[in-house]
């Protein structure tokens, strides 16, 4: 297996990364397996995100590398999240600081390696996601931050942001079919 490096960063993973929206379904067995054959064959890199199964692929991950957590290179996302009244969660402090913590508890670790901001928020000045973001980093509880389906406006006024406030930088920006 191949392996790179994230952007700047020394955070190596391998060129293949295993998502775990397990579309067609999720059962704990087959999270094991697919992350064992993952690991035998090289791969190190494990993305998954706050929504994916309501949090189950989270538990289900966190079970799976239960014991080897320091083995692998875990992404996980916030703010897409559908509230019962269908709209999305968004990416204001409150909301990343209650979701951080819930992801951390059922990936059953202290840590996120990658944490991205899963969908762009129009109501949440980009300052204040930018700002908890930082807060995260800061505490230890996300080593890097990153994005996710983000126009290249967007991309270009967050990493604007960031370099006016000093925040942690953005490492990766995830698009669809990568």
């Amino acid at each position: 297996m191949e392996y790179t490096t994230i952007g700047s960063t020394d955070v190596r993973v391998s060129r293949i990364c295993i998502g775990t929206v397990f579309r067609s379904g999720l059962t704990q067995a087959v999270c094991d397996a697919v992350i064992d054959q993952a690991q035998e064959q090289g791969i190190n890199f494990i993305d998954c995100a706050n929504m994916y199964h309501g949090g189950q692929s989270e538990t289900a991950i966190g079970k799976a590398i239960h014991g080897r957590r320091e083995q692998f290179v875990i992404t996980s996302k916030v703010g897409a999240v559908r509230a019962d009244d269908g709209h999305r969660e968004g990416l204001a402090i409150d909301t990343i600081m209650r979701a951080v913590e819930a992801s951390l508890k059922r990936l059953g670790t202290d840590y996120i390696d990658l944490y991205l901001c899963h969908l762009p928020d129009d109501k949440t000045p980009i300052t204040e996601t930018l700002g908890a973001m930082n807060a995260l980093v800061e505490q230890g509880k996300v080593r890097h931050i990153g994005v996710s389906n983000f126009e290249a406006w967007r991309l270009d006024e967050t990493i604007s942001v960031v370099e006016q406030h000093q925040y942690a930088p953005v490492i990766c920006h995830q698009v669809p079919y990568n």
